[in-house]
């Protein structure tokens, strides 16, 4: 039974069910108006399940789609930075280091290894294929809040010699804005996704008591009506919604 039809037999159920000839049989089998009016609140608690489960699907996807953007406008400024940083100080390891830039992260591509720069001291002998970094947003955004944080801890001169090549301390501290707006924006896409699961799963177990309760009155009163004499059987099958 598909949500929609649920949804409406039980209207019609708890709704006709309440007229003087349908309480005549109804009443007699438990189905009096308090037990049809709390048959009434279970459908309305499941209705509000469902709406607010729709209202965090929207939230959801706004916030996925603000978290994209997000993580886009850091990674963009993270490559200019990276790039910049390693021509301004290549071969000047301790810099390198301190910005998280040396040893230089390796990734996995096919069945060999690359990366944008050749790792310094090893031979092609020794030289091991290694595994790229983690990708997960956490290890992301903690390497590009190393990357700004120690930009803006650098000396003078190296500041200075940023500065020349575009990045002075104030572009450096708007760069780690936008790491730190990626960060709220994952929290806030992670927050969604997280209730509106919660909205869906509370909404599946309204609906399942919902049907089940629905299922067991409806066999009762088909049972009673069974008993009745075949006009007056039609009539309430239709009435309460019983007759398919």
């Amino acid at each position: 039974m598909r949500q929609s039809e649920l949804k409406h037999k039980v209207e019609l159920f708890v709704t006709n069910g309440k007229l003087e000839e349908a309480q005549d049989v109804l009443a007699k089998i438990g189905y009096g108006p308090a037990q049809l009016d709390d048959l009434a609140a279970k459908l309305r608690t499941w209705n509000e399940y469902h709406h607010n489960a729709k209202t965090l699907d929207r939230e959801k996807r706004k916030a996925a789609k603000a978290e994209v953007e997000a993580r886009a406008a850091s990674g963009a400024v993270a490559t200019r930075f990276k790039r910049t940083g390693r021509r301004v100080f290549k071969g000047n390891i301790p810099v390198l280091t301190e910005l998280g830039l040396y040893p230089p992260l390796w990734r996995r591509i096919g069945n060999g290894t690359t990366n944008d720069q050749t790792e310094p001291d090893q031979t092609n002998e020794s030289r091991r294929r290694k595994s790229g970094p983690s990708k997960s947003t956490a290890a992301v955004l903690d390497r590009r809040r190393l990357l700004f944080g120690k930009g803006q801890d650098l000396t003078e001169e190296d500041q200075a010699r940023l500065a020349e090549r575009g990045w002075p301390v104030e572009e450096i501290r708007e760069g780690a804005a936008l790491i730190e707006a990626h960060a709220q924006a994952d929290i806030i896409h992670t927050q969604k996704e997280q209730a509106h699961a919660a909205a869906v799963s509370a909404a599946s177990a309204a609906a399942a008591e919902l049907k089940k309760l629905y299922l067991e009155a409806r066999g009762y009163a088909k049972d009673a009506i069974a008993e009745l004499p075949p006009k007056k059987r039609a009539r309430l099958e239709k009435l309460l919604g019983l007759n398919d």
